[in-house]
């Protein structure tokens, strides 16, 4: 084990001559994730087909391989450990809202027991029972639309048709419950207060077992979350050492120049706007006499 300035070398094996030197380079974290997101290409397979495909550029090829194979082991095991922590994040909550459901219910139950005896065991008529099983199953509906909305979420903004779909049957579900409501308001006082006690009763029970269930399946869930990316095939390396095709090379700097010499004339030919020949000037109805030969600079300078 060698240590100097900070760093901590271990070489458990090595394979050279006795005398032989070696150099040790440290680069910094950031440079090496430069590095890496210079050499590495990630392209999709096909449109909407969720398959990617990794392609990394080096010197070294067994490290190549291990480079990527290590990139998409990563990124697996970061998916099943998000979708784990969310089921994690979500027991802890219902394990905290259990208790609490628990005791309302419990009050609520008491009450209705105390009313009952108080008033001597009042029953309900047909009618009024009917709007109370009503009032208890949209009281459920609505429970479980809760537990969906928090789901859809986690994907989609509320503009989407999924969560918009959701939030239409929500509000008509509240509107049910509204005319209800106004049914058990024409109710006599004891009826009105049988049907509250009982529907705060039957509900609270709905709501308990709802999230007894939800926690038994999230357990089932964190146990056996194994995540929704797969690696289909492993890196391999190229056979042979990739070289520039020279050819393509030399016809794309043909093309190239034949473009500019182009654009040369093009732009040469926009810009100058002097008469060039005297067949020009006959072309609009000016008579041309006599033409003089154009004359280089070194002659006029003489």
């Amino acid at each position: 084990m060698l240590k100097k300035e900070g760093v901590t070398l271990m070489v458990e094996a090595i394979h050279a001559s006795p005398g032989s030197e070696f150099t040790v380079t440290k680069y910094s974290t950031l440079g090496m994730i430069n590095q890496l997101q210079n050499s590495l290409t990630v392209t999709e397979n096909g449109k909407d087909a969720g398959v990617l495909s990794l392609t990394y550029t080096g010197e070294d090829r067994e490290q190549i391989r291990d480079i990527l194979n290590s990139i998409a082991r990563n990124y697996q095991e970061q998916n099943i450990e998000r979708k784990s922590a969310e089921a994690s994040k979500s027991l802890a909550f219902l394990a905290q809202q259990l208790p609490e459901v628990r005791s309302r219910l419990d009050v609520a139950e008491n009450k209705l027991n105390a009313f009952r005896q108080d008033k001597d065991s009042v029953d309900l008529p047909l009618e009024a029972k009917a709007v109370l099983d009503s009032m208890v199953n949209i009281d459920a509906q609505l429970n479980e639309l809760t537990f969906k909305e928090a789901e859809i979420s986690k994907l989609y903004t509320k503009v989407h048709p999924a969560y918009r779909t959701l939030l239409e049957k929500r509000q008509a579900l509240e509107d049910e419950k509204a005319k209800l409501n106004g049914r058990v308001t024409a109710m006599p006082k004891t009826q009105q207060e049988i049907v509250r006690l009982t529907r705060d009763v039957e509900s609270g029970q709905q709501v308990y077992m709802q999230l007894l269930n939800k926690e038994q399946e999230l357990k089932i869930t964190e146990a056996s979350t194994v995540g929704d990316v797969r690696i289909v095939d492993p890196a391999i390396t190229q056979p042979g050492v990739l070289k520039p095709k020279k050819g393509l090379i030399i016809l794309g700097a043909i093309i190239l120049g034949l473009m500019l010499s182009i654009v040369g004339v093009l732009l040469r030919s926009l810009f100058n706007r002097g008469i060039e020949s005297p067949q020009v000037l006959e072309e609009h109805g000016i008579s041309v006499y006599a033409s003089i030969p154009a004359v280089g600079m070194a002659e006029s300078a003489r």
